[in-house]
């Protein structure tokens, strides 16, 4: 149990509570960065909610080539992915990060590719998330852009490449592998050492057993059971899951 020391009073505890609080409360405002989402689509709009409950940035707004409107969720549409740099240099020298809230995974590669260049002239850079419900070990490595969703769970030694996702209630188990620009989807289980591949999707509710490697770009459908290792630019599903077509 906590006990004051005798030295000091109650209100001069209060005042030292409050001070340490608003100390916090400053500097955390302080560290802020403004943040553009690239994509106001529905994976898009998931990231904005995401950022607003780690309190970590000021979103600035989303960049998208067919807005529905020019204001989405109460955040402005900036203009389209080639204004880019103009809409950096419009927020005056202020610390600047983007996520890509693209779902579709080649869609979200080819996006990356097409800006990183304008983020290094603009001195801007990417930015990787975790939602405050998601447990992710202190040994799991996290690539640049990558987004983890609520209630997603990391085990030790794992390894997340560059702008995957992590989605809703989904498990990566230790010693697990997944790829730039793959997608784990909401509630998806990957054993202990599964290999995930660039750009791979694997689909909702899927479960994959110890030490599957599942190819590069390829497509495990819904609720699909790997119990064996899957090649590259396959879809496959059915449980358990065997290969269904060539991409």
């Amino acid at each position: 149990m906590y006990r004051a020391n005798p030295g000091f009073s109650r209100r001069a505890l209060f005042d030292v509570y409050i001070w340490r609080v608003s100390f916090v409360q400053n500097n955390a405002k302080q560290q802020k960065l403004s943040v553009i989402i690239i994509g106001a689509g529905g994976h898009g709009r998931v990231i904005a909610d995401l950022l607003n409950a780690c309190c970590c940035a000021r979103i600035k707004g989303f960049i998208d080539d067919s807005p529905k409107s020019s204001v989405i969720d109460d955040l402005p549409i900036l203009g389209k992915i080639a204004e880019l740099g103009r809409i950096i240099n419009s927020l005056n020298g202020e610390t600047s990060a983007l996520i890509v809230g693209i779902g579709d995974n080649s869609m979200r590669n080819h996006i990356v590719s097409q800006i990183t260049s304008v983020l290094v002239r603009y001195n801007a850079r990417f930015l990787t998330v975790k939602h405050p419900s998601a447990s992710v070990s202190s040994s799991v490595s996290l690539g640049e852009g990558t987004v983890i969703i609520p209630q997603a769970a990391i085990n030790t030694n794992a390894v997340i490449g560059n702008h995957a996702i992590i989605n809703t209630s989904s498990s990566v188990d230790h010693d697990c592998i997944i790829g730039d620009f793959a997608h784990i989807s909401p509630g998806v289980h990957l054993a202990g050492g599964v290999q995930v591949g660039e750009d791979a999707h694997v689909g909702i509710g899927a479960c994959v057993l110890p030490g599957v490697q599942i190819g590069k770009w390829s497509v495990i459908g819904a609720g699909s059971v790997v119990t064996r290792d899957i090649p590259e630019r396959v879809v496959a599903y059915g449980v358990p899951a065997k290969v269904q077509r060539v991409l």
